[in-house]
């Protein structure tokens, strides 16, 4: 039993604000000793690298978000599920009774639901990305000011 509720309490202490801290700041100090370990070449690779990776993530994320409000404004899913609605038309050439209509519209509806979904959770990866990409890019920059100041005091 004390297992168990040795577990349980270091899967809620994992979620406090104490414990995230300290394993950030750790994360922080190895990453801050790695980066004053490099050699000058190998620091200034990186942090090309980690300023190209995100403004290439800013780019990424600056064209979804305007494909995905033109199209909300423009009012593109209305039409796609209106050509969906000819189509069956079209192909059948029979008039669709109510309950197809019904169950058509629920297809409509999931795979706007899908859509919308898919769309959220790339927009909440690429944020995610961009908060860490952020966060190593002022550690370099806060390094690279170190270094700098290091090798001139020398």
């Amino acid at each position: 039993m004390k297992d168990f509720k040795g577990k349980l309490y270091d899967v809620f202490n994992k979620m406090t604000y104490k414990y995230q801290h300290e394993k950030s700041l750790a994360v922080y100090i190895d990453k801050k000793d790695q980066y004053l370990k490099m050699s000058d070449d190998e620091f200034s690779m990186q942090y090309i690298e980690v300023n190209a990776k995100y403004e290439r993530q800013m780019i990424i994320l600056s064209i979804l978000s305007i494909s995905f409000i033109a199209s909300i404004v423009l009012g593109l899913w209305r039409y796609i599920f209106m050509m969906i609605v000819k189509m069956t038309d079209v192909i059948d050439g029979i008039p669709l009774t109510n309950d197809e209509y019904f169950n058509l519209g629920i297809v409509c509806i999931a795979f706007g639901a899908t859509v919308s979904i898919t769309v959220i959770s790339i927009f909440y990866i690429l944020l995610k990305d961009m908060h860490k990409l952020s966060k190593e890019k002022y550690l370099l920059e806060e390094m690279k000011v170190k270094r700098i100041y290091s090798h001139s005091s020398m």
